[in-house]
């Protein structure tokens, strides 16, 4: 699904633009000022998981991202979450996504900033 979703995507673009249908769509979304498909998913993934670190979703939601670093150990990456294999696919993805993000976008305190450095 998610391939179709960015084929289309960039399509639309294409024809918000009117550019020719083999144009590069990268300079198209940042004229337009739009995040690509799966650069929204990246700014939904770390803004949950934020929010969960912040004690600002329910309890079952901060359990699923809980902290590697919430040992007394120091920690390389202590911003990164367990990924736990058995709970599917979903919550295999997002952990991961999360923890190949740069250090400074999971600290970031302003969605607005975030989005901006996405």
């Amino acid at each position: 699904i998610w391939y179709n979703t960015h084929k289309i995507q960039k399509k639309m673009i294409r024809n918000i633009a009117n550019a020719k249908y083999n144009a590069h769509t990268d300079p198209l979304f940042s004229k337009q000022e739009i995040l690509k498909i799966e650069d929204l998913r990246t700014v939904s993934t770390v803004r949950i998981i934020r929010k969960a670190h912040l004690n600002q979703t329910p309890n079952k939601i901060q359990k699923l991202f809980k902290k590697v670093s919430d040992t007394n150990r120091p920690q390389r990456y202590p911003n990164n979450i367990k990924i736990r294999a058995s709970e599917g696919k979903t919550m295999k993805e997002l952990p991961e996504k999360w923890n190949n993000l740069p250090e400074e976008y999971k600290e970031e305190q302003s969605y607005n900033r975030l989005i901006q450095n996405i």
